[in-house]
């Protein structure tokens, strides 16, 4: 079995959801492969991770937040061009200042994970 290979069965293997050859494959694999082990380590704490998440309740009405929307965009055609740029300009440093958080963060778990 070659890595692409164990890397497409890892959520099964972690679920217990494989077949007897498919887990024996797989933890043979393991057993030389230490990117594969890493990788399966990644996969185990990101599943607990999410398992700790809350629950929570499905939206079954999102028309208030489609009609916001609707509203927003019908109010940018509106606008004239530089105040349009402007508005995408704002919008993209708050994506901006979002991802480079959670880049920040995800650096941090990584690095007190290794140490």
């Amino acid at each position: 079995m070659n890595c692409q290979e164990s890397r497409e069965l890892m959520s099964g293997y972690l679920e217990q959801y494989l077949t007897e050859s498919q887990t024996a494959l797989v933890t043979e694999h393991l057993a030389g492969c230490a990117e594969c082990r890493q990788e399966l380590a990644d996969l185990d704490e990101t599943l607990r991770v999410v398992r700790g998440m809350p629950e929570r309740e499905p939206v079954f009405d999102m028309w208030p937040e489609l009609a916001a929307m609707c509203a927003d965009i019908r109010m940018e055609l509106r606008l004239n061009p530089a105040d349009r740029v402007r508005r995408w300009f704002v919008s993209f440093i708050l994506a901006f200042k979002d991802g480079w958080a959670i880049l920040l963060e995800n650096v941090g778990f990584r690095a007190s994970r290794s140490t």
